[in-house]
């Protein structure tokens, strides 16, 4: 009996030894770089951010690491401010459990991953766990929903004024342009800096490409993606921005345009003329559709900047 105890005495202790000096180097490891109300920001934090953000925009791959972690950290920063927001303001509900369901599909849809074991090479081979994704996926998501709670009484659409307008963008026209775009939305101190800081966006799109740039530069929340917003109907776009994009060719870059939220940077990343739907109703649903999430995209942009400018980041 004696034999048994000091067996497993010696293996509790062997445990107890091994775990304690692993914990410590797991420790010694890692370092606090911001704290955000309750909110920490670890080196660990960051590396994982810049292996998720690649995973979005590949060409990350390329740029230089201190860069690159700067674009991480600023990601992390974003999201710990919108984290704490949502939790003190949002209540779930089964729906969003669905909808965030949806999300995730088509998250690894986007990777091109559609088999369970696929997803799970995936996951294995970048050192992600299903909660990390569901965890990123589920702020995104939490973030609209708060800011459409938030706005949707202010959202403003004249259904008439809108179908007028798509009578006439689509009279006598059999096709209409469609273009796959691109952007940087930035906010200078003031007019003087716009074209200042123009030409260090654009300075920098040709040394590290529109992607990283965008990551660097874009208040947008596309900057995540590299900028990237995707295929856009041309009647859904404003008189300003076709008349800016009109005259420019497939991976060119259009001068500032100014908006509501700052001065916006667009690239053309593709271009194709499709057919006109013969449904004029259901294009019209889809432009009321899209012109509320440009108004509630615009709302989301306002609301944060608030947020970031009156919340202490604390850097360590």
């Amino acid at each position: 009996m004696k034999v048994k105890t000091i067996k497993y005495l010696f293996f509790f202790l062997l445990f107890f030894f091994s775990s304690y000096k692993f914990t410590n180097l797991d420790a010694a490891e890692v370092k606090i770089l911001y704290k955000i109300n309750d909110q920490i920001i670890t080196n660990i934090d960051v590396k994982k951010e810049l292996r998720y953000l690649k995973i979005l925009n590949d060409d990350l791959n390329y740029l230089d690491e201190g860069s690159a972690l700067q674009i991480a950290k600023k990601s992390l920063i974003n999201e710990k401010i919108k984290s704490i927001e949502i939790k003190k303001n949002l209540v779930t509900n089964n729906d969003n459990e669905e909808y965030l369901e949806r999300i995730i599909n088509q998250f690894y849809l986007r990777m091109n991953l559609s088999d369970k074991g696929d997803i799970k090479n995936f996951l294995k081979k970048n050192s992600f766990s299903e909660d990390f994704i569901e965890k990123k996926l589920r702020i995104e998501t939490q973030w609209n929903e708060l800011i459409f709670l938030k706005y949707r009484n202010q959202i403003d659409i004249d259904r008439d004024k809108l179908r007028k307008k798509l009578d006439k963008d689509l009279s006598n026209k059999k096709k209409q342009a469609s273009y796959h775009l691109y952007e940087i939305l930035f906010v200078p101190k003031n007019t003087s800096e716009i074209e200042s800081l123009y030409e260090e966006i654009k300075k920098s799109i040709d040394t590290i490409g529109f992607k990283n740039t965008a990551n660097l530069y874009s208040i947008s929340d596309t900057a995540k993606n590299g900028g990237e917003i995707g295929w856009v109907k041309e009647f859904q776009l404003n008189k300003k921005i076709r008349n800016k994009l009109k005259n420019l060719k497939i991976g060119q870059i259009a001068k500032p345009i100014a908006t509501s939220n700052g001065q916006l940077i667009l690239k053309i990343e593709d271009f194709k003329q499709i057919e006109i739907s013969l449904d004029v109703n259901k294009e019209l649903d889809k432009y009321i559709i899209n012109e509320k999430n440009r108004q509630l995209n615009q709302f989301s942009k306002i609301y944060f900047k608030k947020l970031k400018e009156n919340i202490k980041i604390n850097e360590k």
